[in-house]
């Protein structure tokens, strides 16, 4: 018995060849707009293939690494200043200084470096009387660049800290208390 082989009239055949070459072209056409842009996004100096991408490549990480070896590591601050500052005479540092009463006196800690975020470093301001150590500020992240004290009455210490003398001192310390650097003391005396 001879069975009738199927065929599919010309004109569907034609159609089926000519969709797959279309899908061809447009993957092709695809792959190369994503090669061409991967190639101007590593070397968008170099108008060459191969070696002029390779070339380019190296060139593109020895920026990087330069950039990245070019970049500072931020340090922890490893000491601080304190400095005085009124409305009536210009910001100092000097060791003793003496200021009218009713002058409204702030007293600020300048690290040598800002403190960073999760770091364990705090500064602050403590007075050396009535007690050895009366802490009158305590600043951490986000106070990174200066901590500051106006001076005023402690109740805590029952002490008028704008009245008659007294010594202050700005520390660097660990979150735990312990103080890893001092820096000058200021000793003001009310007139």
């Amino acid at each position: 018995m001879k069975t009738k082989a199927t065929q599919q009239p010309p004109a569907k055949s034609l159609w089926h060849v000519l969709e797959i070459f279309a899908a061809i072209l447009v993957i092709v056409a695809l792959v190369g707009t994503m090669a061409l842009l991967f190639q101007s996004r590593q070397a968008p100096h170099s108008s060459q293939g191969g070696k002029g991408m390779a070339t380019s490549t190296a060139q593109a990480l020895n920026r990087t690494t330069a950039t990245a070896t070019a970049t500072p590591i931020s340090e922890p601050p490893t000491s601080v200043m304190l400095r005085v500052s009124t409305s009536r005479i210009l910001s100092t540092t000097r060791s003793e200084i003496t200021i009218p009463s009713g002058t409204r006196v702030t007293l600020t800690v300048i690290p040598d470096h800002s403190l960073l975020p999760f770091q364990t470093f705090t500064m602050g301001i403590y007075a050396t009387d009535p007690y050895g150590f009366s802490e009158l500020q305590d600043c951490a992240y986000p106070q990174t660049g200066t901590c500051s004290y106006t001076i005023a009455y402690s109740s805590s210490e029952r002490t008028d800290y704008t009245k008659g003398k007294h010594t202050f001192r700005a520390f660097l310390g660990n979150i735990g208390g312990a103080i890893l650097n001092n820096s000058n003391s200021i000793t003001i005396t009310w007139s």
